[in-house]
């Protein structure tokens, strides 16, 4: 990372008990910010990895982290460590000078967690909020000795392959390439005035997100270098073939129907929606033979508006994992 002035890693605050690890694969370094259950006598317990919506970070998780940092909370959940990382281009991770594709991405996240002392040789839970959810399907179907469980919150789905959301993507794509292209200081207005909000990344001061991490959001998405706008931009352009090949992996599985086998699966999806969004988030409930579905009546920022359902639903999945205990609502 070439900019020395970024700001630290607190996403709590001065309250942030994290430590951050910069992996390089491939010349890139990838952000970790991993926290440690603080009841020094839990000495052995599960690890939780988040991985964030597009175009967020790990600031996204800022209230879920809060609630995961008071007293008992971890060890309650059964929770060793937790860590929560930035994609490449986004946060503290540098930008990839290619797009890599979600396939491609979560091979580099696999070299990338054996570098991380906290992470190395363990099997963990995936938590992917929206985009998140498709990098822990591909990393499932690619590495499912590594996956203990798996927490959707929102997440993205196969469906979207659809004449109208590939219509969608293609105009959000030149939308996006006409908004990298104007100079920064007219770009930090537009966000002043309002025109850039949650949906394109930027948290305001009006967010319940934890302000903490609401300022280092601001800070990085005015940043002139753009990495996270450039960032999205790749995501967006390789979001469809992500799915495609998402799609033939599942199709190549030893079941197609129900391609994650039994890893236990949790779909937390935003009630509050389109029908066709719910009904997705159904079918990405059938990944799995031993999955549930949450419904909860909010907005697709359920890590910021809803932490505690995060953590309680995480806390399911680990119980359920630990004894072996199948879901019964199918």
């Amino acid at each position: 990372m070439n900019n020395e002035n970024y700001p630290l890693p607190n996403l709590i605050g001065n309250q942030d008990k994290g430590i951050s690890f910069f992996p390089t694969v491939n010349g890139l370094k990838m952000h970790f910010r991993c926290y440690k259950n603080q009841d020094f006598q839990i000495t052995k317990g599960e690890v939780a990895l988040f991985d964030s919506g597009s175009p967020f970070f790990s600031t996204a998780f800022g209230n879920v982290i809060d609630l995961m940092s008071k007293k008992d909370v971890m060890s309650a959940m059964g929770v060793e460590t937790a860590c929560f990382f930035d994609r490449y281009g986004y946060g503290w991770s540098d930008l990839s000078p290619l797009p890599l594709g979600a396939e491609n991405f979560v091979s580099m996240l696999k070299e990338s967690i054996d570098l991380v002392p906290c992470l190395k040789n363990k099997i963990f839970f995936y938590v992917g909020w929206s985009y998140g959810g498709l990098n822990a399907q591909m990393f499932a179907m690619k590495y499912p000795e590594l996956i203990k469980g798996i927490l959707t919150i929102d997440g993205s789905f196969r469906n979207y392959l659809d004449p109208l959301f590939i219509s969608q993507n293609v105009a959000q794509i030149q939308q996006l390439e006409n908004i990298i292209n104007i100079p920064n200081e007219m770009f930090k207005s537009i966000c002043n005035q309002g025109f850039i909000g949650e949906d394109q990344g930027l948290f305001t001061n009006k967010s319940k997100l934890i302000f903490p991490s609401v300022e280092i959001t601001q800070f990085f998405i005015t940043n002139p270098n753009q990495n996270m706008l450039k960032a999205l931009h790749q995501e967006l352009s390789t979001f469809l073939s992500s799915f495609q090949r998402l799609e033939e992996l599942f199709n190549s599985s030893s079941n197609p129907n129900i391609p994650f086998g039994d890893i236990p699966l949790v779909v937390v999806t935003n009630s509050n929606s389109t029908d066709s969004w719910v009904s997705r988030q159904r079918q990405l409930a059938t990944l799995s033979n031993n999955s549930y579905q949450f419904s909860i009546y909010s907005t697709h920022f359920i890590p910021v508006l809803k932490p505690q359902v995060v953590v309680v639903e995480l806390s399911n999945l680990i119980l359920r994992s630990i004894f072996k205990l199948s879901f019964c609502n199918k």
